[in-house]
């Protein structure tokens, strides 16, 4: 049974969960995420300007610079406050870093190659705007790809949500952490839905265990 969506059930970082969450972004269960999202990266061979969305401490974006030196990124976040996390974690000489919302991305139509994406999905309030955006700035024949938790996930992840919120940080169990996180994902049909009405080719959504694929090519 798929559980009803709570969009205001995970509550917005402030400086003290900003901080908590970046340190929290190096435990293994971080890793994985991004061992993730590079597995899946990699067989694009990614050429040219990439833009991260959701950025946060920069983890993911460090993680492509290493693997992928020729690439220009730029790291995208609606919070001032994990972006200068980012600026500490990353090689400022490597990475642009920016300022603003999914539903308005601050670039020049078709002026990115690849988008990538990482558990900031759930936080868009306006996804369907998102993906509207990422149309705009793609150049013709840019891909995305977006990793999120699936709110459709069977009843053992939303056990293990509550584990992990046990013995989270307490800054972070004021936002609600990870159960806020899954209670305001969304499902594989409702980003279906996101995107359809966009002109993007070969869009799909896959399921993993407790996550999703969402990909696609203008």
């Amino acid at each position: 049974m798929t559980r009803e969506r709570r969009p205001g059930m995970e509550l917005p970082f402030d400086p003290p969960s900003s901080m908590a969450y970046d340190r929290i972004s190096r435990l293994p269960i971080f890793t994985f995420e991004r061992y993730l999202v590079i597995k899946k990266f990699k067989k694009y061979a990614p050429m040219g300007t990439l833009l991260d969305i959701g950025c946060g401490p920069g983890y993911l974006a460090a993680e492509i610079i290493r693997k992928y030196p020729d690439l220009d990124v730029i790291g995208l976040d609606i919070s001032q406050d994990m972006l200068d996390l980012a600026a500490q974690n990353l090689n400022p000489g490597k990475v642009k870093l920016i300022c603003g919302d999914a539903a308005g991305i601050p670039l020049d139509e078709s002026s990115v190659d690849f988008i990538v994406s990482s558990l900031s999905l759930h936080h868009w309030e306006h996804p369907a705007a998102a993906f509207r955006e990422i149309f705009r700035v793609l150049r013709p024949g840019g891909r995305f790809l977006i990793l999120d938790l699936r709110r459709d996930a069977p009843g053992l992840v939303y056990l293990f949500a509550s584990i992990i919120n046990t013995f989270a940080p307490a800054e972070l169990k004021r936002t609600r952490g990870a159960q806020g996180s899954l209670y305001t994902a969304f499902t594989t049909d409702e980003v279906t839905a996101f995107m359809e009405p966009t002109a993007f080719k070969q869009i799909a959504v896959t399921r993993g265990f407790a996550w999703m694929f969402a990909t696609g090519t203008k």
